[in-house]
C-alpha cells in the first residue's frame, strides 16, 4: 500500500506556468524547460517521478544527464508513459541506451 510516510518534501517541476498553478500550494513549483539545465541542486531528490514526458520530448539524453544530476546515490527514477510509435534505442553520452517497456499493474506499482 502507497504511505507517504517519511517524505518530507515535494516538487513539481513543468514547462507549464497554467499547469503549476493548479498544484496545492504544500508543493514546491519549479518552472523549467527539460531541454536545459534545470534549476535544481545536485543529489536532492530521492525519488523522480516522469509522467508521459517521453510523448513530448524529442531528445532524451538531457532528461537523463539531469536526473542522474539531481537524484541521490541510492535514488530511483520511474517514467510513466503510453507505447511509443518511435524506436526505442537512444544515444545518450554517445552510448546506445535502449529503454525497456514493463507493463504493471497499479499494485505491483505501490509495492
Amino acid at each position: 500500500m502507497y504511505t507517504s510516510a517519511g517524505v518530507h518534501s515535494r516538487t513539481i517541476l513543468d514547462i507549464s506556468e497554467k499547469l503549476l498553478s493548479r498544484t496545492p500550494a504544500w508543493v514546491s513549483r519549479v518552472q523549467a524547460d527539460l531541454l536545459d539545465i534545470l534549476p535544481l541542486q545536485d543529489e536532492s531528490y530521492d525519488l523522480i517521478l516522469c509522467s508521459f514526458v517521453l510523448l513530448h520530448l524529442s531528445a532524451l539524453e538531457n532528461l537523463f544527464i539531469e536526473a542522474r544530476r539531481v537524484i541521490r546515490p541510492k535514488g530511483r527514477m520511474l517514467i510513466f508513459h503510453h507505447q511509443e510509435r518511435r524506436p526505442r534505442v537512444h544515444t545518450i553520452e554517445g552510448r546506445p541506451c535502449k529503454i525497456q517497456t514493463r507493463h504493471w499493474t497499479f499494485e505491483q506499482i505501490q509495492e
